[in-house]
């Protein structure tokens, strides 16, 4: 029986043969009135495994009606060209032959007879078809006379190698390709398709970025759903692009203030891979941009609740964040500084944030625990800030401070201090056990003297790591 192990009786695989046998002898028959995608189903399913024949031609010569009628098929001969049936041959060599033919027919086919074409050709394309699609669209759009049909097809609805095919047009329209396109940025996919080859137009890159800045800044206040979409696209290009760094991060700038709140994540990311771009290159950050990169931080506490990630698990902002710490130590400390206070202390570091500012090399958590440190003596020399703000902050300084020399130096000094500092001390070191320094600030805080509630909790950072439990109150 079938899927038993036990073969089937040779009466009943008699049947299925003359079953199979009719069955595409029908087929055969209907052939010129199935959809061009079927006939190429059709054409993949009487080809191997062996001991099937592996080609049309040998399937044919085996008495296959489909096979012969297919071959016949000059239509179908033409849609295998761009979406070829699954071969034996190797890899690179189908590539390549592949795509030389879909160049070779893309040149020589008339514009309208490309897009009947392309209208029968799967949009989700695998394997081979991956390159020879956009080879052949390319070329038909190289080749066409007149860009119009192309505009007119594109503007009502998705269509297989779009992206290729303005390529192909603009190489040849570049004006026209450039208008039509300008006048409809606002559509998502037809700026994907424009990002998707803006590079090897420089001179016009600048101009499209403003445009679909312009065109996502208006669809997010008209609450329309494509504004993530555009400033998601505008952003990932950002990434590779050609254009100089210091004018990408400028664009990615105006991103993170006008973005819409869901595209915001991916907008702080890409802020942290420019970031170590330019660190690699030496290059200064400017002074606006470095302020709009944490006002996009601070945006992200601000419309979280319009964000599906929350704040502590959200893996993408957390990245930016860090980056934004090792290259613009201030800009971040002011960040977290400012949040802390508008809390209160009822929340420190998002834990995704804490991860991720762990990682950071040692000079980089140096420089990041003297900027914040400065910052809250800022605060506290201001307007004076609370006890529960004082320990929270104590807490934010031993994320990125544990093991660095201007940690230590300051958990020395509130450990011989006044009693409030010597509960900031307890608070930044309750969980560091591990680090050397724990045994000597311990140390100082028993002789120096500690409430019971503060010789608890010390004791539960090592018994209860990640709990955080001194009090406020000596």
């Amino acid at each position: 029986m079938a899927f038993s192990g036990v073969p089937l009786a040779s009466h009943a695989v008699a049947v299925l043969d003359i079953a199979a046998g009719e069955f595409t002898e029908q087929i055969a028959a209907r052939w010129d009135s199935l959809p061009l995608a079927v006939r190429r189903s059709a054409a993949q399913a009487v080809l191997g495994p062996d001991p099937r024949p592996r080609s049309l031609a040998g399937a044919a010569e085996a008495g296959d009606a489909v096979a012969a009628v297919a071959l016949a098929d000059t239509r179908l001969g033409r849609l295998l060209v761009l979406q070829p049936l699954r071969s034996r041959a190797p890899w690179r060599e189908a590539l390549e032959d592949q795509q030389r033919a879909a160049q070779q027919l893309g040149s020589e086919m008339d514009l309208p007879e490309a897009l009947r074409l392309l209208e029968e050709t799967g949009p989700n394309v695998t394997g081979v078809a991956v390159s020879a699609l956009p080879a052949f669209t390319r070329a038909v759009g190289a080749a066409a006379p007149d860009p119009q049909p192309a505009f007119e097809r594109m503007a009502q609805a998705p269509m297989a190698g779009e992206d290729a095919l303005l390529a192909g047009l603009a190489q040849r329209h570049p004006d026209a390709v450039w208008s039509w396109m300008e006048e409809r940025v606002g559509d998502p996919r037809l700026a994907a398709a424009a990002l998707s080859f803006a590079h090897e137009h420089p001179a016009r890159e600048p101009r499209l970025f403003d445009l679909i800045l312009q065109a996502a800044s208006a669809a997010s206040a008209a609450g329309g759903e494509g504004a993530a979409r555009l400033a998601g696209n505008l952003t990932w290009h950002l990434v590779a692009c050609n254009q100089p760094l210091a004018q990408r991060m400028a664009v990615l700038a105006l991103l993170a203030e006008q973005c819409p709140a869901p595209a915001l994540p991916t907008t702080l990311e890409v802020i942290g891979f420019l970031l170590q771009e330019a660190r690699k290159s030496s290059l200064r950050i400017d002074t606006a941009v470095a302020a709009k990169y944490a006002d996009g931080l601070r945006r992200r506490f601000s419309e979280s609740d319009q964000i599906a990630a929350t704040v502590d698990f959200d893996e993408d902002t957390a990245y930016g964040a860090a980056e934004i710490a090792s290259s613009l130590p201030e800009e971040f400390a002011a960040v977290a500084s400012g949040q802390l206070l508008a809390v209160d202390g009822r929340s420190g570091l998002p834990l995704a944030w804490k991860r991720s500012l762990e990682k950071l090399p040692p000079s980089a958590r140096e420089r990041l625990v003297i900027a914040f440190q400065r910052r809250m003596d800022e605060a506290r020399a201001a307007a004076g800030v609370s006890a529960r703000v004082d320990l929270a902050a104590a807490g934010v300084l031993t994320v990125p401070g544990n093991g660095t020399t201007a940690w230590a130096d300051i958990l020395r000094q509130w450990a011989s201090g006044a009693p409030a500092q010597r509960r900031q001390a307890a608070a930044a070191v309750q969980h560091s056990w591990q680090d050397p320094l724990w045994a000597e600030i311990i140390s100082v805080l028993l002789s120096a003297g500690v409430d019971a509630g503060t010789k608890d909790a010390l004791l539960a950072g090592v018994v209860l790591p990640g709990m955080t439990t001194v009090s406020a109150v000596m």
